[in-house]
């Protein structure tokens, strides 16, 4: 909707048009539905660790104290990301057996709540198997251990 605001001058009226930007203008709808659209794709085009590894085998951590996926697979050397999202610190620490709670050293990272770290996996032959716990948990984990296998 276009107003038009009168001036007056010594010879006549003139008519100073401004664009009315409320509530009912369409294209002041449209412009804010672009920007809006505009938005959502660039926040969408970010992107965080967890997206960014998405086809890294990846050992999760929820809360309270569960651990989600305790057969991870991974080739030799290949980085394993561990996503911590319960609300207590966690590591992944190697060990020489289910329940031996013991640190072979292989690998161990510790992840705080609400961040994400890595490791590399062990050079090994495929198939060989790295035990693993949290030295924050031990036992009070659920499950208590997971597995890591070399393809």
């Amino acid at each position: 909707m276009i107003l038009k605001t009168p001036l007056e001058k010594s010879k006549g009226v003139f008519y100073l048009s401004c664009v009315d930007f409320g509530a009912n203008d369409f294209r002041v709808k449209i412009r804010f539905l672009f920007f809006i659209l505009l938005f959502l794709f660039c926040v969408s085009c970010t992107s965080d660790l967890s997206e960014d590894s998405s086809d890294a085998p990846t050992v999760l951590f929820v809360s309270p104290n569960i651990l989600v996926n305790d057969e991870i697979t991974a080739p030799a050397g290949a980085t394993v990301v561990v996503v911590n999202n319960d609300s207590v610190s966690h590591t992944v620490t190697s060990q020489s057996a289910q329940d031996a709670f013991d640190d072979t050293g292989d690998f161990d990272v510790e992840v705080v709540a609400g961040q994400a770290g890595s490791f590399t996996a062990p050079t090994a032959p495929s198939g060989t198997q790295f035990f693993f716990y949290c030295r924050n948990q031990e036992a009070a984990l659920v499950p208590s251990n997971g597995v890591l296998t070399i393809e």
